[in-house]
């Protein structure tokens, strides 16, 4: 007959005696990860209510559900009651998390009565050599860091070659979870992140770079003194202020040793979460990561804080760690404007590409964000718009060589059409100069020639003069000329004829010269030359007109 089971979260599943015959250990709920009880033993008063599709669960949900029925709890994928192996001398009591290579129990320690974080490797017995490699690297580097913002670890053992460590066990969840996307407060951010900066400053000098640093490996210890009095909750809202929590770095199995071997990875493989990983870890260089590297993840996690986002985030794991290559964050207070500048100087110092820019250590990062917080100055440096473009240069080469060749080749082309420009412009320059001297030699000519032809026509009363000068205009005619010299042609024409006694022509030339004057009079009205040689033809041709 089935058996129906419960969880916290109000999920029902239904057991036959066999499956719970032959599993012989707890069970647990597929869906969320919670211990399962049978409809007599589950607390029904503190289940939730059932809901096919949860919200993601809050700090204010796992710190609840800790304290009233002393399961854990996480969004996991499906562990089905056989994956669980038995430790003796521990009390499993629900899934924390779960990650590439280890699961993470919420479990009680009987002998102590405590409760603590049982970490165990997925595979189980049949794990390889680096797994069992890399699990006892991880417990080695947290047994040698005793701080108040590092999970310490209690227990390492082996049941049945089953490698398991007690851990710490830390009670409202991750930062991750506290955070959902939503930016913080700067000066508590700053106050958040100055105590893991002194924590991994701390881990540096014993020798351990974590690598692995971001908002999901920084779980919350609650100060239960400040929510409960009287074991009775005083205010809820105090779930959403940050200094009630105290901070928890865990999950050092990408930890490296420095001075020792690069431990269970191949040679230029890539370690770390891409949104939080330095440049250097991006491009799978690992003896370049060192403690340079946990500054750049610390400077991403207050650039989370302060934004609500990550430095740099894509579609898929590549296409971020191509970012964090390539590009340079967006500075934080375009997303949020009222970030203090100094703050969000010493955020982008964290995040530079090459790490001899960053800060040299985790403590030089921990001193400028308390000089911050006691409104002293700041020794980071914004970097200024030269160094932006020769490091964007070095890191984009190929697009600034195409860059500048295709400026070079547009400025090249430029000046060819501005020298061309400049050389056509000063062949016309010389071209009218020329023209207006000739002009002018002409004009000068025309003047000569009309006073000889007047001088020897009254010296010898002979008309030959005239017949020549006749001539001269006539041939003067037969080239284009500008208009006002033309009419002037025709008006000395007309003088010449007059004096020759041809009446007829030279009314045909002092029209025609008319004629010219008076379309250069409409289109020039501002020139009096050509009213006054209007004038005077005009003149000339009503004294040829006979009085009747």
């Amino acid at each position: 007959m089935p058996h129906r089971y419960l969880c916290l979260q109000g999920h029902d599943w239904l057991y036959g005696e066999e499956e719970i015959a032959s599993s012989g250990k707890a069970l647990f709920c597929p869906s969320c990860g919670l211990r399962l009880y049978t409809e007599n033993q589950a607390p029904t008063q503190h289940c939730l209510q059932h809901r096919a599709e949860s919200p993601p669960l809050t700090t204010a949900d796992v710190w609840r559900l800790n304290r009233l029925s002393g399961d854990g709890l996480t969004a996991v994928p499906t562990i089905q009651p056989n994956d669980i192996e038995a430790i003796p001398g521990y009390e499993l009591l629900g899934i924390l998390g779960r990650g590439g290579m280890g699961i993470v129990f919420r479990a009680r320690q009987l002998s102590l009565k405590r409760q603590v974080a049982l970490k165990m490797i997925l595979t189980g017995r049949h794990a390889r050599p680096t797994e069992r490699a890399r699990f006892q690297r991880e417990a080695e580097a947290v047994a040698r860091l005793q701080h108040p913002n590092i999970v310490q670890i209690y227990e390492v053992g082996e049941q049945n070659g089953l490698p398991y460590c007690a851990l710490e066990f830390v009670n409202a969840g991750s930062l991750a979870q506290f955070l959902g996307s939503n930016p913080q407060l700067p000066r508590l951010s700053a106050q958040f992140v100055h105590d893991l900066a002194q924590a991994m400053h701390y881990a540096h000098k014993r020798g351990i770079v974590h690598r692995d640093l971001k908002p999901a490996n920084i779980l919350l210890q609650l100060d239960e003194s400040r929510i409960l009095k009287d074991g009775q909750m005083t205010d809820s809202a105090l779930f959403g202020d940050l200094t009630v929590y105290v901070a928890k770095i865990t999950d050092f199995g990408l930890a490296k040793h420095m001075g020792g071997e690069e431990g269970p990875f191949r040679v230029g493989a890539v370690v770390g979460t891409p949104s939080y990983m330095a440049p250097e870890q991006a491009r799978g260089t690992s003896g370049e990561v060192g403690p340079a590297a946990d500054v750049y993840a610390l400077g991403a996690i207050l650039y989370e804080m302060l934004t609500g986002r990550p430095p740099f985030k894509a579609t898929t794991a590549e296409e971020t760690a191509q970012q964090v290559l390539t590009q340079d964050p967006v500075p934080p207070t375009q997303f949020e404007p009222k970030i203090p500048k100094d703050l969000e100087t010493i955020c982008l110092v964290c995040l530079q590409k090459n790490p001899v820019h960053r800060y040299g250590s985790a403590e030089a990062f921990a001193d400028d964000l308390r000089r911050f917080l006691l409104h002293e100055p700041i020794l980071a440096r914004r970097t200024h718009f030269p160094e932006r473009v020769v490091k964007f240069a070095i890191r984009r080469p190929l697009f600034v060589a195409v860059s500048i060749g295709g400026l070079t080749l547009m400025s090249l082309l430029w000046w060819v059409w501005w020298n061309r420009a400049v050389t056509y412009q000063a062949e016309r320059t010389q071209m009218y100069v020329a023209w207006q001297k000739s002009e002018d030699e002409l004009q000068q000519a025309m003047r000569t020639i009309d006073q000889m032809a007047e001088a020897e026509v009254n010296a010898s009363s002979s008309p030959a003069a005239l017949f020549q000068a006749k001539h001269f205009y006539e041939r003067l005619l037969e080239y284009d000329g500008p208009p006002g010299r033309t009419a002037l042609v025709h008006f000395r024409l007309g003088k010449i004829n007059e004096r020759l006694g041809d009446q007829r022509a030279a009314q045909a030339s002092y029209q025609e010269a008319i004629r010219r004057w008076e379309q250069l009079t409409r289109e020039r009205p501002d020139l009096t030359d050509y009213q006054n040689h209007l004038l005077e033809g005009r003149q000339r041709m009503q004294s040829l007109t006979p009085q009747k």
